[in-house]
């Protein structure tokens, strides 16, 4: 809806659902017109964030103990990780000549001719992506993030693109690629999961205005339509 119109008149619609929220909007279109933008929140050390963003970082310039002032003091764990799977190389520091201290080592991209910025999704953290090509013309229509492939693309499942129905002929597990032809049926597919979350570990609690705060590891268990078994997290 924030896309729409920018180069002119835009028109949004909103398809409601039967669940409770959606209905509740239909009555009160106001509360959902008029409220203002949550914030957003995002862990800015989140593995799947950081260790991309410290390649790209690294991409543009080595790595070392001065960047700890914007990469934050826990940056050189993840860069010893991304060291041990081969995606970055540690350099020593050499003794400086004049008595001045000797220079720190730094982190820098195992292979120099790469440029990591065009492998991150700006839509998704997975960096696992699947195609989406229409067999009858062999157009890409689109792409999907590894972790939704399961549930929307699978086998048989109908898949939507710019008003036009397509139906799954195929998943490529090993090509990345779900191969869909055009679908010309009265009916439609919908991913149906159970999602539970435990907790695993409670780290910080408090009270603030009138309102209990946890903070800790919880561990989300998501069943049906081939998802990952488990993901866990804070």
């Amino acid at each position: 809806m924030g896309r729409a119109g920018r180069r002119g008149r835009g028109l949004a619609v909103y398809v409601a659902g039967e669940d409770a929220l959606d209905q509740f909007f239909c009555r009160h279109p106001d509360d959902f017109l008029e409220r203002p933008v949550e914030a957003a929140i995002l862990d800015h050390e989140s593995p799947l964030i950081f260790r991309q963003h410290l390649l790209c970082a690294a991409h543009e310039g080595p790595l070392s103990g001065q960047d700890a002032e914007f990469l934050g003091p826990r940056w050189e764990g993840h860069a010893e990780v991304l060291q041990s799977g081969g995606e970055l190389r540690r350099r020593p520091g050499g003794a400086a000549s004049d008595g001045a201290p000797s220079a720190p080592s730094t982190y820098v991209p195992r292979e120099s001719g790469g440029y990591p910025a065009a492998e991150v999704s700006l839509r998704s953290a997975s960096p696992e992506s699947f195609a989406i090509v229409d067999v009858a013309s062999g157009e890409l229509l689109g792409s999907t993030e590894a972790a939704r492939a399961h549930s929307t693309v699978h086998e048989g499942a109908i898949y939507l693109h710019l008003g036009r129905s397509y139906e799954v002929r195929e998943l490529d597990l090993q090509r990345h690629r779900a191969l869909v032809a055009p679908f010309d049926g009265d009916w439609y597919t919908q991913p149906k999961r159970e999602t539970d979350t435990t907790i695993e570990r409670l780290l910080d609690r408090r009270e603030a205005l009138g309102v209990t705060l946890s903070f800790g590891e919880v561990a989300v268990h998501r069943h049906g339509a081939g998802l990952p078994a488990q993901a866990c997290g804070r």
